[in-house]
């Protein structure tokens, strides 16, 4: 089993460590594929579960897998990677593999306890190489000293210009999107 984290989360929060035990343990009594930490990664709504404490990651979900933390079954998350992809085409085809299979993939319910996720993090810290420009506050409250004119802050392109760019990402693969079309 391993936590999947980014090195550009910044948690925010003390960490629930008792929940990711829980979490860990659950999985292990009872064959899940992974366990989302946080709710920043797959949509909901979710589905009903035998236990309270988590929900169900429903198969069709958009971004079912994501690159959020969470805790996964090493097997299975390897099951998913594909070297031809980088972490957003990851998220995107690895969801639609894992569309058709029994893996089963949970969400710690945040609605109950603390109404906290497991781990709280602004959703990124880094876009596209750039700050993003809500994590200062992050780190002056913690006394966290950047320059930050060294990398700059990441400016929000128009969403249209943005799904053209990702068109484009897709369309320098073709053959490699066309298998993925088709196998989902």
């Amino acid at each position: 089993m391993v936590l999947y984290f980014q090195e550009d989360y910044f948690i925010n929060r003390k960490v629930d460590v008792d929940r990711v035990m829980l979490a860990a343990e659950h999985m292990i009594n009872n064959n899940i594929s992974h366990v989302a930490l946080t709710p920043h990664g797959s949509y909901g709504p979710y589905l009903e579960y035998k236990d309270s404490r988590f929900k169900e990651i429903r198969q069709n979900a958009k971004y079912r897998i994501s690159t959020q933390a969470g805790l996964w079954r090493v097997k299975d998350l390897r099951s998913y990677l594909n070297e031809a992809e980088n972490g957003w085409m990851f998220e995107i085809f690895g969801t639609w593999r894992s569309r058709n299979n029994g893996d089963k993939f949970l969400i710690m319910d945040n609605s109950l306890e603390s109404n906290d996720p497991v781990i709280d993090y602004k959703h990124t810290g880094i876009i596209k190489g750039k700050w993003y420009r809500e994590i200062v506050s992050d780190f002056l409250e913690n006394k966290i000293e950047v320059d930050f004119s060294k990398r700059g802050f990441y400016v929000p392109r128009n969403p249209l210009l943005h799904k053209l760019d990702v068109l484009k990402k897709l369309s320098e693969n073709v053959p490699h999107a066309v298998k993925q079309l088709i196998l989902k």
